[in-house]
Parts: structure tokens; C-alpha cells; sequence
């Protein structure tokens, strides 16, 4: 599969982001076709969310917060 369509040569220019994107594309279409979890799963996206919506709370809080975290609203929202 390409920008071009199904069974066709790639024709746009691998810039950026895109050859990243490939890997794990194809990665996941290998995780599916061999029943497995693929090298970055949900958990793991869940898991950097998580982090990330952390330094949001701490900065709420003026210093540390524990993960999990216990409050499950968005931190932003309580701004």
C-alpha cells in the first residue's frame, strides 16, 4: 500500500516523520498477522499519556503527584 494505492510504487518523498511511521505500521500488521502485542502497544501509549497528563497535575498542585493518578480528570479542565 502506498500514497499511490494498493500494489502501487511509493511516489512521494520519505521526509520527516514518515519512515518512523512505516516501522510501525508495519509492526502492527505483523503484531495482528502473529497474534501479538505490537513494540508500542496501548498500554504503552496509555502509559506516556498518563506521564504527560502528570506534569499537568503537578503544575496544578505546585509539586509531586503520585501515579496512577488518583484524580482521572483531565488536568487542564480544573485550571
Amino acid at each position: 500500500m502506498s500514497s499511490a494505492g494498493l500494489g502501487k510504487p511509493e511516489t512521494l518523498k520519505e521526509t520527516g516523520q514518515g519512515p518512523g511511521n512505516v516501522r510501525i505500521v508495519k509492526d502492527l500488521i505483523e503484531a495482528i498477522e502473529k497474534d501479538r502485542q505490537p513494540l508500542g502497544s496501548m498500554y504503552d501509549g496509555r502509559a506516556a499519556l498518563e506521564m504527560i497528563l502528570a506534569v499537568y497535575e503537578s503544575h496544578r498542585h505546585k509539586g509531586p503527584v503520585e501515579l496512577p493518578l488518583k484524580n482521572r480528570e483531565h488536568p487542564l479542565s480544573n485550571l
